[in-house]
């Protein structure tokens, strides 16, 4: 894993996807604090008390090879706006999730994910060579639902009593997919997507 992502930078003129460090901290507090975003009952963010212990828990996944977190900074403030993260990767049988993410109430249902989503999956698809990319969804997370399908993704099925991390309560999941046979349109899409909306 560390030949394709270690200190990975994928930036566009909107925003850039930066490998996340403690450095993002007061950025992260602020954009959670937009919206009150710990209170969402189909995620989990963080509170300005905890965020430190959530970017120490994803740096030390990423130190284990499980996850790369990435700070997402918005160009026009080049401050960090929300996180996301690939994680469930698996470089043999060529696959990973994209997950973990989360933008400030201010950047949500803006061209902000469509762009996040065309560089994580360009760089999934074409530098490391994925055959599939995977999302994973709370069931009742309408608004992320709606968002996976605008890229492109499929549902795959549902996964039930799926535990996202250790001490959490198992809930139901829906587990969408892109597939590389796929991604050529999907990409042309994104981009189309991207032009009208700037």
């Amino acid at each position: 894993m560390n030949d394709y992502i270690d200190c990975i930078k994928l930036k566009n003129h909107y925003c850039a996807l930066v490998p996340l460090t403690e450095l993002h901290h007061n950025d992260l507090v602020d954009a959670a604090t937009d919206g009150e975003l710990w209170n969402l009952s189909v995620a989990t963010i963080p509170t300005a008390d905890t965020m430190r212990a959530e970017i120490k828990r994803r740096l030390e996944l990423r130190a284990e090879g499980s996850m790369f977190p990435f700070a997402v900074i918005h160009d026009e403030t080049q401050r960090a706006v929300g996180m996301t993260t690939y994680c469930k990767i698996n470089i043999t049988d060529q696959h990973l999730d994209i997950g973990w993410t989360w933008y400030a109430k201010s950047h949500q249902r803006t061209v902000l994910n469509t762009h996040c989503k065309l560089l994580l999956l360009t760089y999934a698809f074409e530098t490391m060579k994925m055959d599939a990319v995977y999302f994973k969804v709370h069931v009742n997370n309408q608004r992320s639902h709606a968002a996976v399908l605008r890229l492109g993704a499929r549902l795959i099925g549902v996964i039930k009593n799926y535990r996202t991390m250790p001490g959490k309560q198992a809930q139901d999941y829906h587990h969408y997919g892109v597939s590389k046979v796929d991604w050529p349109v999907i990409k042309q899409d994104l981009i189309d997507k991207a032009r009208a909306r700037n």
